[in-house]
């Protein structure tokens, strides 16, 4: 298989390993908890050749409750994410959904005859 090109859109079967100097962004649907972490950093603890699409089905989130249990929910976003580490912030540069399980509401203007 030839090997990505930096400029190339990752999507969801991309192995995590061809995917350094991204982020995985992600807020979970149940508190609304936001975290970001590196994809490196998870292709090195759950193997470099683990799908994008297989990582996300397996967040959960960590954050505490107010009786001090996880709260355990799915996300309901999740977007890679390349950019700048600054100080306090981040720097987006591009960024690509994986998951938006939101509902939208569409409008059709397409006119009608």
């Amino acid at each position: 298989m030839p090997e990505r090109h930096a400029t190339d859109v990752p999507i969801p079967l991309s192995p995590l390993g061809e995917l350094a100097g991204w982020y995985l962004s992600v807020r979970c649907g149940r508190c609304g908890h936001r975290v970001m972490q590196k994809v490196g950093d998870l292709a090195t603890r759950h193997g470099a050749r683990l799908p994008v699409w297989r990582i996300v089905s397996r967040l959960r989130c960590r954050a505490l409750t107010r009786n001090g249990a996880r709260c355990g929910g799915k996300p309901d976003r999740v977007t890679l994410v390349q950019g700048r580490e600054r100080r306090k912030d981040f720097l987006i540069v591009r960024e690509i959904v994986v998951l938006e399980d939101r509902p939208r509401i569409t409008v059709d203007r397409s006119p009608r005859h």
